[in-house]
């Protein structure tokens, strides 16, 4: 069987199951809308007590009746079986991509998609990831990149979240999407500490306020198809990947208004199949919300996820984010057995830098199952327990 046709076996397996999980996600759904109406019984024969001539014993027994928890219960079944069906109704294999800044996920992603830095930036200078996107791979088709912008009220949301983690909650409000414009920045500066680590937040929050009129009007966009690669490029990356300084420099800042981009073309290997690469902005990036988003598109969007980590030469130790990532990933997605869909793709530098990152890694994780199972740590180094497979990941090199 070639990987293409496993794909497909994979996704005709998941279709099939879409009418019996619909179907028991009806029946949830009519439980939930009986408990409603036993509940709404329940406040008419209070409201009536006196007519009813009801004892107050039986009153008391009556307002006792709460269903509230299992209510919730009901609606976060109904919810993951919704999430499921979506799920499996799809024609496609979503694979994300994520990680800590400068790592080499764009430089993977290039590699499977035959796409350059113009659609699918990797550059060495500064972080350069702008916007997430969403590479498929659709065999016999020319490029073509569908960008959808955020709008005013997702702009000023965005805006004042980040005024909200800098200044404090209600501090500074925004009256409307023009207001970002009104902004006096030097205003703003004067009021954050010199060597406060809220200034990285600043500095991306300045462009939001500097580079107003660049991107405002693309949120009233709502979608575009564009098909030139170079244009490709000024909505999906922050520069273009000159260095700072130089004459040749271009820096971008349309990607503040894009909410995804979703690029279309015929990936370099035709086993690859019916898969989707799901780019995600490097952890560590300054702007917020980077590693919620990240974990929506694990949860939501994605079938399987790749961690790409770039050894430190000579040593190949992970660095606090590395940790950061993992027991976000271990604490957001503790019901699902990571061997299946979590592994660690290691991007080659030296491998002296490969053996000591596989060291860590692997010391790392056993690690976090120590704690996490309880298990004594000189056993758990040194044999995995088997309550802890679930934890385990794959590494590639």
């Amino acid at each position: 069987m070639t990987i293409s046709e496993g794909i497909s076996q994979i996704i005709e397996k998941r279709n099939v199951k879409v009418p019996a999980l619909k179907h028991k996600k009806e029946h949830l759904e009519s439980i939930l809308a009986q408990i409603q109406e036993i509940n709404a019984i329940r406040d008419r024969m209070l409201e009536n007590a006196d007519k009813l001539k009801m004892s107050p014993d039986v009153r008391s027994s009556i307002q006792s009746i709460s269903t509230i928890n299992f209510e919730n219960a009901m609606r976060q079944l109904i919810a993951f079986y919704t999430n499921t069906i979506e799920r499996f109704s799809r024609h496609e294999i979503n694979i994300a991509v994520v990680g800590s800044a400068r790592q080499g996920k764009s430089q993977l992603l290039q590699s499977i998609s035959n796409l350059d830095n113009s659609v699918i930036p990797a550059f060495a200078n500064n972080d350069c990831t702008g916007a997430s996107s969403v590479i498929k791979n659709v065999p016999g088709t020319t490029l073509t990149a569908d960008i959808s912008f955020r709008d005013e009220f997702e702009m000023a949301e965005a805006v004042q979240a980040y005024l909200d983690n800098i200044f404090g909650e209600g501090a500074i409000r925004l009256e409307s999407f023009e207001g970002i414009k009104r902004l006096s920045v030097s205003d703003l500066e004067m009021r954050i500490p010199k060597g406060s680590a809220k200034k990285t937040k600043f500095d991306h929050l300045k462009k939001y306020i500097e580079h107003f009129d660049e991107w405002k009007d693309l949120v009233h966009k709502g979608r575009i198809t564009i098909t030139d690669p170079n244009e490709i490029q000024k909505y999906v990356a922050q520069h273009n990947g000159e260095k700072e300084g130089s004459s040749l420099r271009k820096d971008y800042y349309y990607y503040l208004a894009v909410k995804e981009a979703v690029i279309s073309c015929e990936f370099n290997n035709p086993e690859t199949g019916s898969i989707v690469l799901r780019d995600t902005i490097g952890l560590g990036d300054t702007s917020l919300g980077i590693s919620d988003k990240m974990l929506e598109t694990i949860s939501v969007h994605s079938d399987a996820a790749v961690i790409v980590r770039r050894p430190e030469t000579g040593t190949g130790k992970l660095d606090e984010t590395d940790e950061t990532l993992y027991d976000e990933l271990n604490k957001a997605f503790a019901k699902r057995n990571m061997s299946k869909w979590l592994f660690w793709l290691i991007n080659h530098t030296t491998q002296d830098s490969i053996w000591f990152c596989q060291y860590h890694l692997t010391h790392f994780i056993r690690t976090r199952i120590m704690q996490r199972e309880r298990y004594d740590h000189s056993r758990a180094f040194f044999e995995l327990p088997e309550a802890a497979h679930r934890w385990r990941c794959r590494f590639f090199c």
